[in-house]
């Protein structure tokens, strides 16, 4: 997305996607099943990125899945393409260390003989968005992300019905409510609980609230059109499941993502 306001009518875009096999000293059926099954999922994984990109008439776009050296391949279509520029993602690191571990980014900045164009990450918000339309789902484990994350997963889901569930390791799975509204969700940084408030569909008035301590990770996941299915929140004492009982009034176009 970085680099579509710089091309112009007409031009072509490469979506290149290079990934290696697991490399084993002895043959495993499992790591080759898995290693399978991965690349069976990229042509759906992307599908998703081109809709994530939006519908763009007077741009040509084609993808290319390579097994191999990130670096080394991404170069080697730049050159047979006579690429203008490459693009490459970040992952927020300093500049100096990206140059010491010898990342995907820094091999390419010293191999490219064009432009190279390197993207910092989103904000978190948009990141979780992104990840949960190429994903399906995107957790979070870092405890400074959760309130943003849970007040924007409250507004895109405000009032729909639910069922929240728990699972304790000592007591068993068991479901808390089936059929209040979801009004709210908080994380309190100070407390460090996460507090889940529900209300009758006929009231607005929270009267049911559901308060997590000892949180882990706040994960959601999504359908094919980003509408939200569920929220899981992993702590010590086992997992709080909060699904829906309706479906979402307006679903946001994977355009959106």
């Amino acid at each position: 997305r970085a680099a579509l306001p710089l091309l112009a009518d007409g031009a072509v875009l490469y979506l290149v996607h290079a990934w290696t096999r697991t490399d084993t000293v002895f043959e495993n059926a499992r790591l080759t099943t898995l290693d399978d099954e991965y690349a069976s999922s990229i042509p759906e994984a992307f599908y998703r990125f081109r809709t994530a990109l939006g519908a763009h008439p007077d741009i040509t776009i084609h993808t290319k899945l390579l097994e191999g050296p990130p670096a080394e391949l991404v170069l080697g279509v730049a050159r047979a393409q006579n690429a203008d520029l490459i693009v490459a993602g970040t992952h927020g690191r300093g500049a100096v260390e990206r140059w010491l571990i010898g990342s995907t980014s820094a091999a390419l900045l010293r191999g490219a003989g064009c432009s190279v164009l390197l993207a910092p990450p989103p904000p978190p918000t948009e990141r979780l968005r992104l990840v949960r339309h190429m994903r399906g789902s995107a957790a979070v484990h870092e405890p400074e992300q959760w309130d943003a994350e849970l007040r924007s997963f409250v507004r895109r889901n405000l009032d729909r019905r639910t069922r929240l569930e728990i699972d304790d390791p000592g007591l068993g799975a068991r479901v808390l409510e089936s059929g209040l509204s979801l009004v709210g969700a908080t994380y309190d940084a100070r407390a460090r609980k996460i507090e889940l408030m529900f209300a009758s569909p006929t009231r607005r008035e929270a009267h049911f609230t559901r308060t997590l301590g000892r949180v882990r990770s706040v994960a959601v996941t999504a359908g094919a059109r980003d509408d939200d299915r569920a929220l899981f929140i992993e702590s010590d004492g086992g997992g709080t499941f909060l699904t829906f009982l309706d479906p979402p009034r307006a679903p946001r176009s994977s355009a959106d993502a």
